[in-house]
């Protein structure tokens, strides 16, 4: 069985906002949801619990109430919602909607006892807010902000002493640099899926990586800032500031930028509908080692959706179905942990 999770970090502009809450988030995190229904898909909102309390504290009724309603939303119409966390909100300030990020993106930032409470905090507000919506719910997947989810020791054995077994960080081939955060997924085992260990046997922890769908990106292939001038009219409102604008990778780290893999996701404009497909049968005939049921990850994020990713999201369901029938199921990350378990 092809099990394909349609999974959207959940998440503010981390440099600012351009508008207001229910612009930058709630709006378009609405008409997904909307989506979801009349598709008959659930998706999976990896929620960013960090945000949401540092921003929460200034703005509880423009900000936290909506989000908690939002994600209760979510779970009693059939969908998820999973352990996101992007650390620099702890000491990022913030001021009339204007964010001022901390540098500490990673947890390498923060020190290995301040990383397992800032872990079992997340955990614990996000259990409160999805327990009071779903009384069967259970926290067992994690994304890193950023796909940064190192130091990888001290952070998963923090979700594995939480209860969190899979990790869906992890996009083959994807590599990304500033000066703030440094991802490198060039050598992954050739499994669709596999289990991650600790590099030393003490203390012990087990991950099962979900990843998000890649494909090498071809030599032939025109420039991204070229197609992105081309197809400008696809592009969604810009509804705040990235985080990363302001650390600039050196000349080698955008080279191996350049040659990055590409993401199976609604976020990118300047993809055709036939790209995701295409992404998509990349990893299925990938499947050396011939596992009896694959688990898949689509990534988006509601913050950087308009128009044209609907359209492309509605194309690869339609498509999915049509081209796999039986043989693929959408399903959620709490339905995936009771398949693997």
């Amino acid at each position: 069985m092809i099990n394909i999770l349609l999974s959207f970090d959940y998440e503010l502009p981390l440099g600012g906002i351009s508008g207001s809450f229910q612009d930058a988030l709630f709006e378009p995190a609405e008409q997904l949801l909307s989506f979801s229904s009349d598709r008959n898909v659930p998706v999976t909102l990896f929620a960013d619990v960090l945000g949401y309390e540092r921003v929460g504290e200034v703005y509880e009724q423009e900000f936290a109430r909506p989000f908690e309603m939002q994600i209760s939303q979510a779970l009693k119409t059939g969908n998820d919602v999973q352990l996101h966390t992007h650390p620099h909100w702890i000491n990022t300030k913030i001021d009339d909607n204007t964010f001022t990020p901390s540098d500490q993106f990673s947890f390498d930032a923060f020190s290995e006892k301040e990383t397992r409470n800032i872990i079992n905090r997340s955990v614990k507000t996000l259990k409160t807010l999805c327990l009071s919506a779903k009384k069967d719910y259970r926290c067992v997947a994690y994304r890193a902000g950023g796909y940064n989810f190192e130091p990888k020791n001290v952070v998963f054995k923090a979700l594995n002493d939480n209860g969190i077994i899979i990790d869906s960080s992890i996009a083959k081939g994807y590599y990304f640099a500033s000066g703030i955060s440094r991802v490198d997924f060039r050598r992954m085992p050739k499994k669709i899926n596999w289990n991650i260990r600790n590099d030393k046997d003490d203390p012990f922890f087990e991950m099962f990586e979900i990843p998000i769908a890649t494909i090498p990106k071809s030599i032939f292939e025109v420039p991204t800032r070229f197609k992105m001038n081309k197809l400008e009219g696809r592009a969604p409102k810009s509804r705040g500031k990235m985080i990363h604008d302001n650390y600039s990778p050196g000349f080698k780290d955008k080279l191996k930028m350049l040659a990055s893999a590409r993401m199976l996701t609604v976020d990118n404009y300047t993809y055709e509908p036939e790209y995701l497909m295409k992404i998509l049968d990349y990893n299925v005939k990938k499947n050396s080692s011939k596992q009896n049921d694959i688990y898949l990850s689509l990534i988006g994020h509601p913050k950087s959706m308009g128009a044209y990713s609907f359209e492309l999201l509605d194309y690869f369901i339609s498509e999915c179905r049509s081209v796999y029938g039986s043989e693929l199921e959408f399903i959620t990350y709490q339905q995936a942990y009771k398949q693997i378990k």
